[in-house]
């Protein structure tokens, strides 16, 4: 499995056909969210054609455990590649990238 902290998403959205999965639950979207593509953890798996279609998607949660399950999981049942976990979910986009995400 591949991953990267938040950081360096920008250098890979930069490089082409990629995205960020936001996989948390719609509070949790509700109360912050950066642009992304957002779908429900519990929604992916039925939903997953729509990730082929992109070069790389870089699978985000709150603090990146659920990334991560998520990420082993389309692996493993799917045979999907083009997937990155980051490292450290909204939290650590707050932390690296955007002091200014505010949570509600």
């Amino acid at each position: 499995m591949n991953k990267i902290c938040p950081s360096e998403c920008s250098s890979i959205l930069n490089q082409g056909n990629a995205i960020i999965l936001d996989i948390r639950e719609q509070f949790e979207y509700d109360a912050v969210h950066i642009n992304s593509l957002h779908i429900p953890m519990a929604q992916v798996a039925e939903r997953v054609e729509e990730l082929k279609k992109f070069d790389k998607v870089i699978v985000m949660c709150q603090s990146g455990k659920r990334a991560e399950a998520l990420v082993n999981f389309l692996e493993t049942e799917y045979g999907l590649v083009n997937l990155i976990q980051m490292d450290g979910g909204i939290m650590g986009w707050k932390e690296k990238v955007d002091a200014t995400l505010k949570f509600d």
